[in-house]
């Protein structure tokens, strides 16, 4: 039996409390939970002393300090993405994990929605995977925008091309008298994959479309009505498989250097929209 403890906000609390119980050979010790008010610093580090495994989610800020201690104390860690501020930290969280040689997994809950499994077939058949995004102009910054609708966009993106990027070019267009209201971001991958997304920064209301291309067939990946396909909850199946990991000693589907290297192509397109977009 697996003593696990949580490190949680207090909106998310709910979530993993109805989780947790219904893993199989864990035994759920405490939780610490964090919230946006300013609050007197609490340590972590006796509940993570008395775990086995730790589930770090919690505010995105104080997350690095809280996996880094635990792998440390060569604690098993599942974390929420994403697990640092930086690709620096990204790599010393990898590192440390290395070192302390245990099952590491950073959670891409994104990439278990079941709409974009039921698609996995043809999406790995496919020669081009095109996303279309519609930012509202009075919306999200350009800055969440990208952090919370571009990057899980991304992210499944790459678990499909699971292939090196070749290339990343960002371009802007003007439409409607707007400057620089449309921007493509293009991938190129060594696989010979090519990934386009598709972002009009002026849309009158929030729209998001994925599309599979390949020889003799388009599919589109609808994960606005996700009640079309068979009912799955991604979070407690991505905690569920992460257990086995740990029982079985092997690798999770997404380790921290893995979850680096996505967040490296995520940054360098930041970079590019920052310079070129």
């Amino acid at each position: 039996m697996m003593r696990a403890a949580l490190i949680a906000t207090d909106k998310e609390y709910a979530s993993f409390a109805r989780i947790l119980p219904r893993l199989a050979d864990v035994q759920w010790v405490g939780s610490h939970i964090q919230n946006e008010c300013p609050s007197p610093a609490v340590s972590t580090d006796l509940l993570i002393d008395k775990a086995d495994v730790v589930f770090v989610a919690g505010l995105p800020e104080k997350r690095f300090d809280c996996i880094a201690y635990a792998l440390r104390r060569r604690k098993t860690v599942w974390a929420a993405a994403p697990l640092a501020a930086t690709e620096a930290e990204y790599r010393k969280l990898a590192a440390l994990a290395g070192e302390a040689g245990v099952v590491n997994h950073a959670a891409h809950v994104g990439r278990k929605s079941p709409a974009f499994t039921a698609c996995l077939p043809e999406a790995e058949r496919s020669r081009l995977i095109r996303v279309e995004l519609f930012r509202p102009d009075k919306g999200d910054s350009m800055e969440v925008f990208m952090r919370q609708t571009f990057f899980p966009y991304l992210d499944r993106v790459l678990a499909v091309a699971d292939s090196p990027v070749q290339k990343i070019q960002v371009k802007t267009f003007s439409l409607g008298g707007k400057t620089d209201s449309r921007l493509k971001v293009s991938l190129s991958f060594n696989s010979g994959m090519d990934a386009e997304f598709c972002v009009d920064r002026n849309a009158r209301f929030p729209r998001e479309r994925m599309f599979f291309q390949g020889r003799d067939f388009v599919r589109e990946a609808d994960f606005l009505e996700p009640g079309k396909v068979a009912p799955v909850r991604p979070l407690q199946s991505d905690m569920e498989d992460f257990c086995r990991s740990v029982c079985q000693a092997s690798l999770s589907s997404v380790t921290f250097a893995e979850s680096a290297d996505v967040y490296a192509v995520f940054r360098q397109i930041e970079k590019q929209i920052r310079t070129n977009g």
